[in-house]
C-alpha cells in the first residue's frame, strides 16, 4: 500500500523500546505502525485521540497492551500496560 504519513521517532526512546521486545511482539508493533502509515482513516482499534494533538497507538498482543504515544507526527513515548 502507498504510504500516507511518515512516522518520526523522537530520539531513541521508541526504537530502544521496540528492540527490547521479543521478536513476535516486534512483528506485531511493526504491523500496526504500517497500518498507521498507510490507512486513512486509521482504524480506531489502533489509534485514539487523547488530547490537544496527543494520540495513542494501541497494540494488543496476547495479554499485553503496548502503547505508543504520537504527538503532532512524532512518536514520543512507549510503554506496556
Amino acid at each position: 500500500m502507498k504510504k500516507i504519513r511518515e512516522l518520526v521517532f523522537y530520539r531513541e526512546y521508541a526504537t530502544d523500546f521496540i528492540q527490547e521486545q521479543p521478536d513476535n511482539v516486534q512483528k506485531k508493533i511493526f504491523h500496526v505502525l504500517n497500518i498507521v502509515r498507510t490507512y486513512d482513516p486509521i482504524p480506531p482499534m489502533f489509534f485514539k485521540h487523547v488530547e490537544a494533538g496527543l494520540y495513542e497507538i494501541r497494540i494488543e498482543f496476547q495479554s499485553n497492551i503496548y502503547r505508543i504515544f504520537w504527538l503532532k507526527g512524532q512518536i514520543c513515548s512507549c510503554g506496556v500496560l
